[in-house]
């Protein structure tokens, strides 16, 4: 391995702190998108909760590709699944204070139960062939109460998944976790 070609060593914890932090967390993209969609206020907070829920299953499922082909990675996951638990409540609550300042009624969030079914439907996304993304993608609005029918809106929402595993996966690719 050349000099060009070094890996950045980062401690396990931090790089799933950074995963979590940088990648999770950042909800920018999502703000636009709710502005250019137009929800309504109970379909923000649940299109948020989904979109947390769907790049955590990214990194997830990140994380088990790369650990196949590097066991330095478990512990990484393991950082980033405790990271996942301890977080996990203090979301839920977060959201709850929204629900009950903001839309008068309680809205049921199970961030578990959420990522299983984002890792299932995201697995889906990215085994499946491009003539799929549209009826996908329109499945992801549906289950959330939203009617998106925009091909726009609906490609988007795939590049949104597809190019987050990507920018994960390289993430990890050029991490030495130590």
């Amino acid at each position: 391995m050349g000099p060009f070609t070094r890996k950045n060593k980062i401690p396990s914890y931090d790089l799933a702190n950074v995963l979590y932090g940088e990648f999770v967390c950042n909800m920018d993209a999502d703000k636009k998108t709710i502005n250019r969609l137009n929800l309504k206020e109970n379909q923000k907070l649940v299109f948020q909760t989904r979109m947390i829920s769907c790049r955590l299953a990214i990194v997830l499922m990140a994380l088990v590709a790369i650990e196949e082909k590097n066991s330095r990675f478990l512990k990484v996951h393991e950082c980033f699944e405790k990271i996942i638990s301890d977080k996990t409540i203090e979301i839920e609550n977060s959201f709850r204070e929204i629900t009950a300042k903001g839309l008068g009624k309680e809205i049921s969030i199970n961030f578990r139960i959420d990522i299983q079914q984002s890792l299932v439907a995201l697995k889906v996304l990215l085994h499946s062939d491009k003539n799929k993304y549209f009826s996908w993608a329109a499945k992801w609005f549906q289950d959330l109460n939203i009617e998106v029918v925009n091909p726009v809106d609906l490609t988007m929402l795939c590049m949104v998944f597809m190019d987050g595993y990507i920018l994960v996966h390289k993430t990890l690719e050029n991490s030495d976790p130590v």
